[in-house]
This record gives structure tokens, C-alpha cells and sequence, in this order.
């Protein structure tokens, strides 16, 4: 793929400090600079990246470095061939591979990285060979090395957190929102029959030949006041006469019709509680599926204080690589855990553990 001028594809509303991409790739010679902000599909650059890279799908290939500046995938893969630092990576639902990242954060479905100093990593599957003061989390997290630096750092050890599901608590809301689907659907057809009914009543009170020719009379008198024409007050006492005569169908008519108007009223309620029961319900039953696989966890060598701990996720609990709020997620990140949580607490030594659904820890 050959090169593309910039200035051939900015945006019709283009940004001295913002380029916006449509074509399917894009090749970039040199550095983006820091302020500079770069979006597109399948992005290629072939520099440094200081500035911000937001790729729509496709994949990312930086050869150089990222240097305080970030890059998000929304729907592939990131590789950086050189290294990361004071950088935030992002591809929630991809793959990341990095050589080496220093003071960085990092997001993604899949993680390799050979090098990582104090870098917070957030990944389903994390593969690392060598960390010192970072942390990371995931389901499948496998360590060669996990050493102590020297020098400034936000922490002084490594913190692994293994997020770790409470399948009762996932499987008791599940059951709670089929409950919910069944007293729903059950009230809704309730409702439909109820309204139904009450349209057949209406309808055979409306062919009573009293009641249509009351309301033949009724559109009548209203076309002549429309046009402006006057009714004599014979004819008015006729239909006056005749309203009288089935006021009590009359009554029923102006019941049926409140209550019609009610069973709809609550139909629309049943649907929406069905809808978001359903959602809910579906909802729970991914985050089971995706938490109630084998969770593994295996580091080779600890050469450095090293903490290792479990994260319960219950139904309500978002997983920390989807945690969007900075400042619970640096709260959770802070925390080592009790006893009962805490898997390995150990400056020497390797660990290897195991959680499989069938035999909860």
C-alpha cells in the first residue's frame, strides 16, 4: 500500500490539529506530534506517537514508540514494536502487543508485553515476561518474571488481581429476572384479553340500532354546528329524549372506554418490564458465560514483593477492564485484600492457581 498525502483526505470541517480519515487504510511516514489527533481505519504509522490515534476497526501498527500519547482501537488489534511510556493503549475488544511499557496503562481483550515497569494492565488474558511495580488484572494471567525497581514509581510491588465470579449470586439474578419475564408475560396477556373483551362489549353495545342512531343523531348536530347552521329546539328535544332512553348504555360506553384506555396504559408498562427483564436476564447470562470459564494464573519467578489477589464479581460488579469511573478503579488498584483473599503475599517464590466453576475456590 502506497503512501497517502494528508492534505488529499482531511474532513470537510478539518482541524490544523485533528485529521479525520474515511478511506479503509492509511500509511503514515513520520511522527504524530503531541496535540495532534489522528482517526481512521487500519492505521499504519511508521514514526513516533506523541499525539492521539483512534482507529474505527482494522488494525494498528506503530513501528516506533508511543511517547505521552494514546491509542485506541475500537474493534482490533494494536501493535507497537518499539516502546510505551507515559502512554495509554487501548483496545477493549482486541489484542495488544507491546516490546516494552513504562508508566503506562493498558486495556485489552488480549495482552502480550515482554517488558512492563510500572504500568497498570487491564486484560481478559494477560501474558507478560517481565513486570516490576505494576499491576495487573484478568481471567488468564501468566508472569516468567515479577521483580521489585528502583527509582519513582506509584507503588513499591506488584499487585495481580484475578476476578474471580460469585456464580450464585449471577445464577439468583438470572432466576430473578425469568421470574420477572414469566409475571410479565402472564400480566400481559391478561391485559390483552381484558381489552379484548372490553373492545367486544363496546362493540356490541355500539350496534344496538338506539345507541347508532344516537350517535348518527350526535355527528349530525355536530356537522351543522361546524357550518354554522342552527338547531331547532324540536329536534334538539328529540335527541335529548333519545339520549335519556340509553343513558345506561351510554354509561357503560364512557366505562368501557376509561377502562380500555387503562388496560393499554398497562400494556405498555408489561412490555417494557418484559424488554428490560429480557435484557437483564441476557445481560447476566453473558457475564456468567464469560466469568464461569477456567480461571489460570501462573507466575514462574517472584524476585520482588508480589501480591496476589482475588476480586469477587457478582452480578452488580463491573469487571476492572471495564471500569470506566478513574477513581474507583484507583481505589480498587489500591487495595491488597484480607487474608481469605489474598493468594500469594511473598517477595521470593512462583505460584500456580486454578479456578474451574465445578470447584469453586
Amino acid at each position: 500500500m502506497g503512501v497517502i498525502a494528508v492534505t488529499a483526505h482531511k474532513s470537510p470541517q478539518a482541524h490544523p490539529n485533528r485529521l479525520d480519515l474515511t478511506i479503509p487504510r492509511y500509511d503514515k511516514l513520520g511522527d504524530v506530534e503531541s496535540g495532534f489527533t489522528l482517526t481512521g481505519y487500519s492505521l499504519n504509522i511508521k514514526g513516533n506517537v506523541y499525539g492521539d490515534i483512534v482507529s474505527h476497526e482494522g488494525n494498528v501498527d506503530i513501528s516506533s514508540n508511543v511517547i505521552q500519547g494514546s491509542v485506541r482501537n475500537l474493534a482490533g488489534r494494536i501493535e507497537v514494536k518499539g516502546f510505551i511510556s507515559g502512554a495509554y493503549i487501548e483496545s477493549i475488544n482486541g489484542e495488544v502487543s507491546i516490546k516494552r511499557a513504562e508508566n503506562s496503562k493498558i486495556r485489552a481483550k488480549k495482552l502480550t508485553l515482554h517488558e512492563a515497569r510500572n504500568c497498570t494492565l487491564l486484560a481478559e488474558e494477560v501474558e507478560i515476561g517481565f513486570m516490576q511495580n505494576t499491576v495487573v488484572t484478568g481471567k488468564t494471567i501468566k508472569v516468567r518474571t515479577a521483580a521489585k525497581g528502583s527509582g519513582l514509581s506509584e507503588r513499591e510491588e506488584n499487585l495481580v488481581v484475578v476476578e474471580v465470579p460469585d456464580l450464585e449470586s449471577l445464577q439468583r439474578m438470572i432466576d430473578a429476572q425469568q421470574e420477572t419475564i414469566r409475571a410479565s408475560s402472564r400480566s400481559l396477556r391478561a391485559t390483552l384479553q381484558g381489552v379484548r373483551e372490553r373492545i367486544a362489549r363496546r362493540n356490541i353495545l355500539n350496534q344496538d340500532a338506539r345507541v347508532a342512531r344516537y350517535f348518527a343523531g350526535l355527528r349530525q348536530i355536530r356537522s351543522l354546528r361546524e357550518s354554522g347552521q342552527t338547531i331547532d329546539a324540536a329536534t334538539l328535544a328529540v335527541f335529548m329524549a333519545e339520549k335519556h332512553k340509553i343513558a345506561d348504555e351510554l354509561l357503560e360506553l364512557m366505562r368501557l372506554d376509561e377502562a380500555i384506555r387503562q388496560l393499554r396504559g398497562q400494556i405498555d408498562r408489561d412490555k417494557n418490564s418484559l424488554e428490560q427483564a429480557r435484557a437483564l436476564k441476557s445481560r447476566h447470562e453473558e457475564k456468567l458465560a464469560g466469568l464461569s470459564c477456567r480461571i489460570q494464573l501462573d507466575i514462574q519467578n517472584v524476585t520482588g514483593e508480589t501480591v496476589v489477589r482475588k476480586r469477587i464479581v457478582d452480578a452488580d460488579t463491573p469487571c476492572l477492564r471495564e471500569m470506566a469511573d478513574p477513581v474507583r478503579l484507583r481505589r480498587e488498584l489500591g487495595l491488597f485484600g484480607d487474608t481469605n483473599d489474598q493468594l500469594f503475599h511473598a517477595a521470593k517464590g512462583h505460584l500456580h492457581w486454578e479456578f474451574a466453576p465445578m470447584n469453586p475456590a
